[in-house]
């Protein structure tokens, strides 16, 4: 991460920390990645007495933070419309919509997400789990991060107070936070797959398994060599090169957790096949990178555009 960058040392010490955390429990970690994200938001938002408070709550983890910028990241690739959008009744900005997937949805919960404004405005906003409007269905049955407390959000009329808006042009803002959202989300990958190379290695030892050496030598070292690259990633995308080596390094470790996961499970054998194994919940947790949005679906499809340009 660039030491130029005004926020440099504040990342790379909290990518430090969601790694470690990912190293040991990929729910804790994701929690904390959710939670940190939604105070970069309003920590970048616009300055009103009602951003600030909710600001020092969630600093003093008084409240939770929820990142519900799926959709709207999904929107600036050109991939969908915006989920949630907001119309004007009475003076009062009122939004409705669904937020397909978040976490951290517990009660009292700061959500920070994009609106589209029938006037055409692309709005990031503040409300609660618990304003008037706001219906949860709780995700159950996941293969990880069942205590997560994720979940779909539908909005009927949810008001929005006029000191609740963090920024009136989306695409800025979320340029702006892009960055640090990719580089702390890649930490989670970089955090489990380190974990499950150290596993593979540290059982090497055992009788009959000098034929995985390679395999588990492999994983190791790319690894390493994607660690080096992650944390080096810049803090701001002034070109396009150093936007496709933020989704590049996304796209890989998202790959690469996957890969060092299935190499423990060769070596760890049939203990690393019982469901409430470490190594059987890492295997579990690998499948989450794919999925998670962005997508192995939209970086592919970002950074083939990008290499069209």
């Amino acid at each position: 991460m660039h030491a130029g960058h005004p926020n440099a040392d504040a990342v790379a010490a909290m990518a430090d920390v969601l790694e470690g955390l990912a190293f040991e429990c990929l729910t804790s970690a994701f929690v904390t990645w959710a939670h940190r994200m939604t105070l970069e938001y309003l920590a970048r938002g616009r300055r009103t007495p009602g951003n600030d408070a909710a600001l020092e709550a969630l600093r003093r983890v008084d409240l939770i933070g929820v990142t519900a910028m799926a959709t709207g990241m999904k929107a600036l690739a050109g991939m969908e419309p915006l989920g949630v959008t907001g119309a004007m009744v009475e003076g009062r900005l009122r939004i409705s919509g669904r937020i397909p997937w978040a976490s951290n949805l517990v009660p009292g919960a700061v959500i920070v997400l994009p609106v589209a404004v029938e006037d055409g405005r692309r709005l990031v906003v503040r409300i609660t789990r618990d304003d008037p409007g706001v219906q949860i269905r709780p995700a159950t049955g996941l293969m990880a991060l069942d205590a997560t407390a994720s979940g779909m959000a539908t909005l009927e009329a949810v008001a929005v107070e006029d000191d609740a808006v963090l920024s009136e042009d989306f695409a800025t803002f979320a340029a702006g936070f892009r960055p640090t959202f990719l580089i702390l989300q890649t930490a989670l990958a970089i955090g489990v797959a380190r974990r499950a190379a150290t596993e593979g290695q540290a059982r090497l030892d055992r009788p009959g398994l000098e034929g995985l050496r390679g395999c588990v030598e492999d994983v190791g070292a790319r690894v390493q060599e994607l660690t080096r690259r992650w944390r080096t990633l810049p803090l701001t995308t002034s070109s396009a090169a150093e936007l496709r080596e933020l989704l590049a390094v996304r796209l890989e470790a998202s790959i690469l957790v996957g890969d060092a996961a299935r190499v423990e499970s060769a070596v760890a054998g049939g203990a690393g096949y019982v469901a409430s194994s470490p190594t059987s919940r890492r295997l579990r947790e690998s499948t989450f990178f794919p999925v998670q949005s962005p997508s192995e679906a939209q970086l592919r499809a970002e950074l083939a555009a990008l290499d069209q340009r």
